[in-house]
């Protein structure tokens, strides 16, 4: 088969045309489909990572996009399709209900119009909750019962690499297997997708910002995914045994070609992957050309660098003064709800001043008047200053997280002075004051 044929068919083209070919498969499975509430959530779902569904933002993460939904969508039809061929037996409401949750099961990187911080990859680890949710708050609006709103939120859990299937609570057997094929069609869509190991490099940068640690570059993540490919091949193997089977069933029927198209896309980008790893002049710019991704992706990077503002340790009065003025968002870290302890006493007097106080504690749900924080990664605006109350030693537990939330200043109160994580925040771009109290230096510098 040559290469053109072979895109033409796995990948189809342009969102109008996926949409078209997942009518063509369901109406294999049955004439009489009714495919209007699939429809309406396939349009839900273009509006909603277009930026034209009200009260949610254009979807901004490029490894997790568009795309990536509808090609998901798309092999679950053709995985259900193929089940259908070898005897499994699907309701037709549950067919919908798989698909419709197919197409939510990424909403969790969207962000609401009101949240402006960062990008949507910082919802990384807790992704899958939120499209939970989504399809939660949005299921009634696609005729779904609170019952099959459910059912379709356990089947995005399925999408969860981490989720233990085993102990999934599902209500029948039928939202089991769908669920379980909703996985596998997750991981089938990203892997076999053409440019999918380009688009790693784009992953690399969510899982950053979304504080997924384990890999120090785009080349380690690149390294890694060889792993990954074992990881996977056993997942799927766990969660649908025949997946190879159903999917050269589909394509057998519905192209004559007794080829299952994913695994055979995906042996490919394993084996180009393995040859570059090896390659003696590996450049990523030089081997992964498709889409432009490395391109952009390395030369953003050397223009960070060359543009990125180094932090600085301040010790001067002048400055600590100006920064104490200019300051509106403080975020107190350790804020103890005792009214007796230091850290109460310093953010009740910063509120005192005018300043929006940030409780960051976890196990509170309040202190001050303020809803808590149960870490920086919960603050979901600009912050100016993140003030430490916290044992010497255990500042650097903070460094990363604070470094995702870019604060404008990192203050260690009086009698904490870690240099090695000053060293850390200022390399990133954040100042930083040590061993001062911010309400003494306050009143003796800003009254």
């Amino acid at each position: 088969m040559g290469n053109r044929h072979f895109d033409d068919i796995l990948y189809v083209g342009s969102t109008e045309k996926i949409f078209e070919e997942a009518k063509t498969v369901l109406c294999l499975i049955s004439p009489d489909f009714n495919i209007q509430p699939v429809s309406a959530a396939f349009e839900t779902a273009v509006s909603l990572f277009e930026g034209k569904y009200p009260g949610y933002q254009p979807c901004n993460t490029k490894y997790h996009d568009l795309n990536h939904t509808v090609g998901v969508f798309l092999a679950m039809a053709r995985l259900i399709h193929g089940a259908a061929i070898n005897g499994k037996n699907f309701s037709k409401q549950y067919i919908a209900l798989g698909l419709i949750a197919a197409l939510f099961h990424d909403g969790g990187y969207i962000q609401e119009e009101a949240d402006t911080k960062g990008t949507g990859a910082k919802y990384t680890k807790i992704h899958v909750r939120r499209s939970m949710e989504l399809l939660a708050r949005h299921g009634t609006a696609h005729g779904l019962s609170d019952e099959e709103t459910a059912a379709g939120g356990l089947m995005i859990l399925c999408t969860d690499p981490s989720a233990d299937i085993a102990v999934i609570d599902f209500p029948s057997e039928e939202i089991a297997f769908l669920g379980k094929t909703l996985g596998v069609a997750d991981f089938l869509a990203q892997m076999a997708d053409r440019i999918y190991l380009e688009k790693l490099l784009y992953l690399y940068h969510e899982f950053k910002e979304g504080g997924v640690e384990g890999y120090e570059d785009e080349i380690d993540l690149l390294k890694k995914t060889t792993g990954f490919y074992m990881f996977t091949e056993q997942r799927i193997r766990m969660m649908l045994e025949k997946a190879d089977r159903f999917l050269r069933s589909h394509f057998a029927l519905r192209w004559n070609i007794s080829e299952n198209l994913y695994k055979t896309a995906i042996e490919r980008q394993k084996a180009y992957l393995q040859q570059i790893l090896t390659s003696p002049d590996f450049d990523p710019v030089k081997y992964l050309k498709r889409g432009g991704v490395a391109e952009e992706i390395f030369l953003r990077n050397r223009e960070r660098k060359a543009d990125m503002k180094t932090g600085k340790i301040i010790t001067q009065d002048s400055e600590i003064r100006t920064m104490l003025l200019n300051s509106k968002e403080i975020a107190v870290l350790g804020l103890s709800p005792k009214p007796e302890r230091d850290s109460f006493r310093v953010a009740k007097y910063l509120k005192e001043q005018g300043y929006k106080i940030i409780p960051v504690r976890p196990g509170q749900k309040e202190i001050l008047g303020e809803k808590v924080c149960a870490s920086l990664d919960d603050i979901h605006k600009a912050i100016d200053i993140v003030v430490v109350f916290r044992n010497n030693e255990q500042v650097m537990s903070h460094v990363e997280e604070t470094i995702r939330l870019m604060p404008k200043v990192f203050w260690m109160q009086l009698g904490i002075e870690n240099h090695e994580a000053a060293k850390l925040l200022t390399d990133a771009g954040i100042d930083v004051v040590m061993n001062r109290c911010i309400m003494v230096e306050h009143e003796r510098l800003c009254k």
